[in-house]
């Protein structure tokens, strides 16, 4: 999240467990954050739990790549439909696409 949003400086997360088999941890604030994701050129403002949907994905997607391609890309494809039914899913989507 650092990476991400200069505005980040710690903060308690929460995990969650998804009916479909996915997870990510969210952090739990009440203020939006900037965003920004050098790669795709996506700059942006996102809720505290569209942000930690976004840098979930983005870490699930290296570790599919990376760490365990079995595990990591069925669980990231699970948070990745999760995301698409969020109120903020394009901005979602900006960030990782």
């Amino acid at each position: 999240m650092r990476k991400a949003s200069k505005q980040y400086d710690g903060g308690y997360w929460e995990y969650y467990t998804l009916s479909n088999g996915g997870f990510y941890m969210e952090l739990q604030e009440d203020e939006r954050l900037d965003m920004e994701c050098m790669g795709n050129c996506y700059r942006g403002e996102m809720s505290a739990e569209a942000a930690s949907l976004a840098v979930n994905l983005c870490v699930q997607n290296i570790f599919a790549w990376q760490v365990n391609p079995a595990r990591f890309s069925d669980t990231f494809h699970n948070l990745r439909h999760y995301a698409s039914q969020h109120q903020e899913a394009r901005e979602i989507f900006g960030f990782i696409d």
